[in-house]
This record gives structure tokens, sequence and C-alpha cells, in this order.
């Protein structure tokens, strides 16, 4: 027994000197390195705690580059083991208790965060990393396209690829023409799903609330099945699913349901009421598909909900190009749309070169109508 102190004290004493030496070489090693990793940044390490056979965790991280961004983490954790080491392998790295604040306007999202400029290497070659967790992570940016802040934490297996779990708070996010309010996405530790709820959407000026729904993932992609949405005195459910992949822009499909879509809410909420007055409520499929900011797929079929509605158009203007193009006359055309009771109505939307594009048909006991209107440019980088 005291042949074995004699030698594990000697040991453990080694240890631990070689450990509080090592330690100001770490901090130094470890700025210079992130400080290559983001240049032109200003970067602090406030201490380290090293355990050669299990961890390596720094204090007090800060890495500031002016008014860009200034990022600080409280702990960072680099776990590891023996046979990780051996196989350049570090098995989680864990970054916990962080704020980070990205200010630069006149720049894009991805070219104003700090982002690394290159991937850690060491002497020996490039290690990887098995596992990524953000603990309590706070951001708040302005970017040129987009403003925002919210709360993260989430744990990433870069092995595979995978999402094991997260749980997210945004307060606010917006563009010039988007609103989010109020959103969080929980997904439990392993479980691959989780519920998603939004309390306020805007686009344009059209508006939503009460967004809730479930979260389920599979690979690189998730799966929205949307179990409420309030739109335009009505509601929308249905599924979407997003592509992930981190090597390629998002990819997305909707497959949507609309109940009771009231037409006289969309035409004071556009402001075009003055113009175009319309009563009645829709119900119908709507179907979208595009990849990064292109719009590729908009199609919908809409109904009129019985009882119908009425139709007036009163914008003289829009009645002349009408009369143009169908080659009818502008007094039956006026005549035609003053407070024209309709009993169905078929709506139609469609993508073509990038405009969208509605028909709509209807008829009464007056005899029928229809109408043509194209949305020109119809893509999402239009409003960012």
């Amino acid at each position: 027994m005291k042949r074995a102190l004699y030698i594990v004290i000697p040991v453990f004493a080694a240890g631990l000197i070689l450990s509080f030496l090592i330690k100001p070489a770490l901090v130094r090693i470890t700025e210079n390195a992130v400080g290559k990793l983001f240049p032109g940044s200003t970067v602090n390490v406030g201490g380290c705690r090293l355990n050669l056979l299990s961890g390596l965790t720094f204090f007090d991280v800060s890495v500031r580059k002016g008014q860009g961004y200034d990022v600080k983490i409280r702990e960072v954790n680099i776990l590891y083991n023996l046979p990780s080491l051996m196989s350049k392998k570090f098995l989680k790295i864990r970054v916990a208790d962080a704020t980070a604040r990205i200010n630069m306007p006149k720049r894009h999202l991805l070219n104003a965060a700090p982002i690394p400029a290159a991937a850690p290497t060491v002497k020996s070659g490039k290690f990887s990393v098995g596992l990524i967790e953000l603990s309590n992570i706070n951001v708040k940016f302005t970017s040129r396209e987009l403003e925002g802040e919210g709360v993260i934490s989430a744990e990433f297996d870069l092995a595979k690829g995978l999402l094991n779990y997260c749980d997210m708070n945004i307060p606010r996010i917006q563009t010039r023409d988007f609103l989010a309010e109020g959103a969080v996405l929980k997904i439990g530790p392993g479980q691959n799903s989780g519920k998603i709820y939004i309390k306020k959407v805007g686009f344009n000026k059209l508006s939503g609330n009460g967004i809730k729904g479930n979260v389920n993932i599979k690979g690189n992609t998730m799966f929205l099945g949307l179990t409420g949405a309030n739109t335009l005195s009505g509601g929308i459910k249905g599924t979407v699913s997003l592509s992930l992949a981190a090597d390629r822009a998002i990819e997305y499909t909707a497959d949507l349901q609309a109940v009771n879509l009231d037409i006289e809410t969309f035409t004071k909420d556009f402001e075009i009421d003055r113009k175009f007055q319309m009563t009645g409520k829709l119900g119908g499929r709507l179907s979208l598909k595009g990849k990064g900011l292109d719009i590729t797929v908009f199609d919908g079929n809409l109904s009129a909900i019985s009882p119908g509605g009425a139709l007036t158009i009163s914008d003289t203007r829009f009645l002349e190009n009408m009369a143009a193009k169908s080659g009818q006359s502008l007094d039956l055309l006026v005549e035609g749309f003053k407070y024209y009771r309709y009993n169905n109505a078929a709506v139609k939307l469609d993508i073509d070169q990038g405009n969208l594009v509605l028909k709509m048909s209807l008829s009464g006991d007056a005899g029928e109508r229809s109408l043509h209107v194209v949305v020109h440019d119809f893509k999402l980088r239009r409003w960012l």
C-alpha cells in the first residue's frame, strides 16, 4: 500500500505542476488561434482548467471586432479521452452561457456574423468533433436584410448530421416585410420530435397568429404539422417540410388547407378596399415549393363557401385595362362589376416564369364573371 502511494503521489503532484505550467501557454495559444479564425478581432480568454485525461475548459472568452460584433462566453468545454485523442477526435465541444451582439446594418447576415475563416487545426493535423452543444446562447443581431433576437440551447451530432435536441425562444425576428414574434421550438433529447408555437406572424400586410404544430426530424429534414394558424379571420392547417443540409440552401415544401378565409378582411388589410370591394369566404388547398429565396411552385385551388358574396370593382383604370385586353365595352364592364352578386367562385393560383398568376371565375344570377391578376417577380428576395 505504501509502495503504491509512493508512486501515485509523485505522479499526481507532477500532473498538478505540469497543469499549472501549461495553463498560461494554453491561454496564449488559444487566443492566437481564435484570432486567426476571426481576422481583425480582439480575443481574450480569462483562464482555463485542464484535466489531462478528460477535458479542457476555458472561462470568460470574448471575441470582439469594433462595433461589428461582440461575443462573450462564460465557459467552453472541450471533452475527450485517451482513445479519442489517439484518433484525433474531440468527443464534444460545449459552449455555455454566451451572448452575441452582431451589428452590421450594411452587410448581409452571413457576411456579418462572426463565422470562423477556417477550421481549427493542430500541428499534427485536423481534429474532428463528434458533438457540439450550445447551452443558453443569447443572440441579438442587425444586418442588411434581417434583425432579431433569441435564446437557443441545442446539441448537434456532426458525424451523423443530426439535431439531438433544441430549445429555442425567439421574441422577435424581422425583415423589411416579414415579422415573427413569440416563436418557441422545443425538441426533447433523443426524441426527434417536439412542438412549435408562434404568437404572431406578418408578411407584408398579411398577418396571422396562434400558429402551433408538431415537429418531427428525420435526417436533415424537419417536418412541421400545423394544427392551427389564424389568418384573414379564418384558419390554415397542413404540413411543411424543410431540408436543412448545411452545404446547400434550405429547400421547402408546404401542403396546406385553408378554411373560411375572409375576402373582405383581405381587401382591408391590403388597403385595396377603395378600389376593390368583395365579400365572402374561401376554402381549399394551397401548395408551395421553393429553394432559398426562390419560390418554384405556388399552386392553389380555392372555392367560395356558401352562400357566396358580392363583388364591386370601382377602379376605372383596372376596368379600362380589362376592356382593352378583352375587347369588351367599358360601360358593360362597369355595369357588370357594380355590386355583382355571386353564388360560386373558383380561384386558381400558380407561378408562371416567376410571376404569381391569379385567375378567378365567378357565377351568379346575373351571369358569369372572370378576373385575371398577375403579380410580377414573385420572389422572397424582393422583400429582403
